[in-house]
């Protein structure tokens, strides 16, 4: 059975087509900005700056990491504990691959133009091939296993189709032997005993050559004829008995290296989704397949898939020395995955788009609401069922007490409604004259408070199952919070103000005026300062008190930014969509245009930006401050730390509409328009 396996941890990447290396240990990976701990994604130390990116390779020893860097360009070693330069080396165009050679004295750099070899220790050029008498463009290149020779993929040039393998020394950049083509070559790959090198070709062929006499062994694929059916990658198992390709006609083809018969094959997809990479895990049972139809494991057996890393277009997967772990790119992200392990612990089915989701105190049970008109009290061990609470349509909000012995709930059905938690008997009923969007419980559970499309916040006491007072607005009620001390009521309004109230009286103490919707609200932990989210492009931080705005952080617009000829103090503000302050007060966090940033506080300070993806739903922290979630319209709920790191993935069919943490952290559960409420783990 197929699923989505769990991750492990995401960091942020530029770009998106290099691999992820794992250290020897496999302990640590990295991409070329950074060294970051594979468990956790905490960086271990910094490398290139992100105008430098390149590949990166770790070498045989974990000691050193290499990367190109498209500053120079050049090819820059690192000490992998530190991050410290020990040689930089410019190498005249721009790399599109670096490799160790296996014994870690040489590292060889390919560019379109020519592949180099460099002394490890110094950087010094030690070869350069093919010559200035001999233009080719390069393709590909592999070390043979002994270190001793370079197998090279090339085609003649651009315009013209013929091509070929050439074997050159190592040591003195000399050509062995050569293999010539009708066609270019895509990748190259050796044998484990060296005996053989495989070709990847331009025309959809793939070969196994005689490295020694340069003359054709067996043919795995047939040419298509067409350079869209071309092969892109080849690869040997650890034992040489089996040889993978990938073409853009969309297949994954395993076959036995000594006689070139099919053993197994995955469509990974058709054209417009081809696999791009592939290769074996180390044990050999299982290979991974990568391209713009995203990320498989598949049984090299029998061509039965495994698991998907993702569904996103993916760089190449990349193995831990063990298997049991697997990297790949993915669009401005490099993430590690168990690959063992099923993404969502629990995926619970329901009769409609999951809308809202809460978590009891204790842990034990987390509560939906569904477009169905119920909410569900579900067992966050098993998602068995514990009870059902009605409304007559779809539920928009749904709270536990303090002490999880009831529920509160919201719905289009302009109710509020309080039922007992175990067995689902209501217990209180609150009508509105409109649409209920949320409620809230107080941190005592002597209040409810709701905000409805109606214009009204309304404050219920618990105790007398009654409304203690409302308070209309000029338009739809979006957002509403309850301070920490449970002495004060926030609202944000699509009237364009966030207002606070008495929680006892109802008295409004401060109206804060925006200039457009105002529609998320959150407290710091004192409760002396609101934060608000505005549809104007900012996120404004107000000291109640004194009714001062202290904090006004603008938003703009980045994919304009990055534009050329567009300054970024110019580009277009972007609605900030939600805005929440940690617990510790030290923190906030705003969603706006996909994107979620990390401002310090009280300095307004930019600490981590973070790209999830569009229509980001309000975010949440965990009980101790440490994450923060959130989900977003392309189906992703994620849980990230305050570095900004990725640390828990749930991927849905649909868009997710809400997240919620356990209270220790230990794992969090997400709903979706794809009528399930999924449970993740957190490492």
């Amino acid at each position: 059975m197929t699923y989505l396996a769990r991750q492990l941890s995401s960091v942020r990447s530029d770009p998106s087509y290099f691999g992820v290396p794992f250290s020897p240990d496999g302990r640590v990976a990295a991409t070329s900005e950074m060294v970051f701990d594979a468990a956790t994604g905490a960086r271990r130390c910094a490398l290139l700056t992100s105008s430098g990116w390149g590949d990166v390779a770790f070498g045989p020893d974990g000691a050193r990491v290499v990367t190109t860097s498209w500053q120079g360009p050049a090819v820059v070693m690192f000490d992998a504990a530190t991050g410290t330069e020990r040689w930089r080396t410019a190498i005249g165009e721009t790399a599109y691959g670096v490799r160790w050679s296996p014994d870690g004295t040489l590292v060889g750099v390919g560019s379109p133009v020519a592949v180099q070899v460099l002394d490890a220790a110094t950087g010094t050029a030690r070869v350069r091939w093919p010559g200035q008498g001999e233009p080719l463009w390069i393709t590909g290149f592999s070390w043979s296993p002994d270190g001793g020779r370079i197998a090279v993929g090339y085609r003649v040039d651009l315009s013209s189709e013929p091509g070929g393998v050439r074997i050159i020394d190592a040591a003195t950049g000399t050509e062995r032997t050569r293999f010539q083509l009708a066609t270019w070559v895509e990748a190259t790959c050796w044998s484990p005993d060296g005996r053989a090198v495989g070709a990847g070709c331009g025309d959809g062929g793939a070969v196994l050559v005689d490295a020694a006499a340069g003359t054709l062994r067996l043919r795995l694929v047939e040419p298509a004829g067409s350079a869209d059916a071309r092969v892109e990658d080849v690869r040997f198992d650890r034992d040489g008995r089996r040889v993978v390709t990938a073409g853009r006609d969309g297949a994954v083809r395993v076959f036995d290296a000594a006689t070139g018969a099919l053993l197994s094959r995955f469509d990974h997809g058709v054209s417009g989704d081809p696999p791009f990479r592939a290769g074996f895990g180390p044990e050999g049972r299982w290979v991974a397949a990568s391209g713009s139809g995203g990320a498989v494991l598949f049984d090299a057996a029998t061509g039965a898939e495994r698991c998907r890393l993702t569904r996103e277009p993916a760089g190449p997967v990349a193995f831990g020395p063990d298997g049991s772990r697997a990297s790949v790119t993915t669009y401005m992200r490099a993430r590690i995955f168990d690959t063992a392990v099923p993404q969502a612990r629990l995926s619970v089915p329901h009769g409609g788009a999951v809308g809202a989701v809460a978590v009891s105190p204790d842990g034990r049970w987390f509560a939906s609401g569904c477009a169905d008109g119920v909410a569900r009290v579900l067992d966050a061990r098993t998602g068995a069922e514990r009870c059902r609470l009605a409304h007559g349509g779809p539920v928009r909000g749904v709270a536990f007490a303090p002490d999880g012995g009831w529920v509160a709930t919201a719905g289009e059905d302009a109710t509020v409604r309080m039922f007992d938690a175990v067995t689902g008997t209501q217990r209180a009923r609150f009508d509105h004259e409109g649409v209920v969007r949320t409620v809230v419980v107080g941190g005592d559970g002597a209040i409810v408070v709701s905000g409805s499309e109606d214009g009204t916040m309304r404050v219920f006491g618990v105790a007398e199952s009654a409304q203690r007072f409302r308070r209309s607005h000029g338009g739809a009620v979006l957002s509403v919070a309850i301070s920490r001390d449970g002495e004060l009521v926030a609202t944000g309004c699509a009237d364009g103000t966030a207002r606070v109230f008495t929680a006892r009286t109802g008295t409004e103490q401060v109206q804060f005026a925006h200039e457009g919707v105002v529609g998320s609200v959150s407290f710091t932990p004192d409760g002396a300062f609101l934060a608000t989210a505005c549809a104007d492009g900012f996120a404004r931080l107000f000291e109640i008190g004194t009714g001062t705005e202290r904090l006004r952080l603008q938003h703009r617009d980045r994919s304009l930014t990055a534009a050329a000829g567009v300054a970024a103090d110019a580009a277009a503000g972007v609605a900030v969509d939600a805005v929440a302050v940690g617990p510790s007060g030290s923190v906030l966090v705003t969603a706006a245009r996909g994107d979620l940033r990390l401002f310090d506080l009280p300095s307004g300070d930019l600490r981590q930006l973070v790209n999830q993806g569009p229509r980001l739903t309000p975010v949440v922290f965990s009980a101790g401050g440490a994450l923060f979630a959130a989900g977003s319209g392309d189906g992703q709920g994620a849980a990230y730390d305050a570095a900004g790191n990725q640390r828990g993935l749930l991927v849905h069919g649909s868009a997710v509409r809400a997240v919620a943490f356990a209270p220790d952290a230990a794992w969090f559960v997400t709903g979706s328009d794809d009528a399930t409420a999924r449970v993740s783990d957190l490492s």
